[in-house]
């Protein structure tokens, strides 16, 4: 075999790439967590301009009316684009509990970047028909825009989140092992102090 061909079947083996079902249950229950949260909030957001719009408009003049129109689903947005990192590092601490390795770390923030994009992505489908004239004005790609950036704050968010409770959670750990309960003369005598 020539140098030329090793070379070549190293960079193909180093390409290999292969997900273990442990890495998909990260990965899925990241992403799900998140989008039902997104879900949420989106849905949340859609039963607050009803009440804006039954309760808060009626009382405005032209402008203001205008501007609560224009700004409210521009606030909806922000307040989903920020829940994401918050969601991922909440995410990274219960996940920190569960993973093995740095690599398993690395899998949350993975999990943290796609669930945050699919929070914002799935929250702005119902903050979109908010707003005056139906919309926030956002076209897809602008929302995948706020969606990717939120994403990335959330992916260091999980990682480092979850990195720091399993460095912890392996140089700590929280409970020692269980001793057989002594009787309560036993105790009795070893809280005494000895004589010597």
């Amino acid at each position: 075999m020539s140098k030329g061909n090793s070379e070549q079947i190293g960079t193909t083996q180093s390409f290999n790439l292969t997900i273990s079902h442990r890495s998909i249950e990260i990965l899925g229950r990241i992403s799900a967590t998140m989008l039902v949260v997104g879900l949420c909030l989106g849905a949340t957001s859609l039963l607050s301009w009803f009440w804006i719009e039954s309760a808060v408009l009626p009382q405005q003049d032209g402008t203001e009316a205008l501007i609560v129109e224009g700004y409210t689903p521009l606030v909806f947005l922000i307040v989903a684009a920020l829940a994401a990192p918050v969601v991922a590092g909440l995410a990274g601490v219960v996940e920190g509990q569960r993973v093995l390795s740095s690599e398993d770390a690395l899998l949350v923030g993975v999990g943290s970047f796609i669930g945050a994009t699919v929070l914002v992505f799935a929250a702005g489908i119902f903050i979109g028909s908010t707003g005056g004239d139906g919309g926030a004005g956002l076209g897809p790609i602008d929302l995948l825009g706020l969606a990717g950036l939120s994403g990335v704050v959330s992916a260091i968010a999980g990682v480092s989140t979850a990195a720091v409770t399993r460095t912890i959670r392996t140089n700590h750990p929280a409970i020692p092992p269980a001793r057989p309960a002594a009787s309560t003369s036993e105790q009795r005598d070893s809280s005494e102090p000895e004589d010597k």
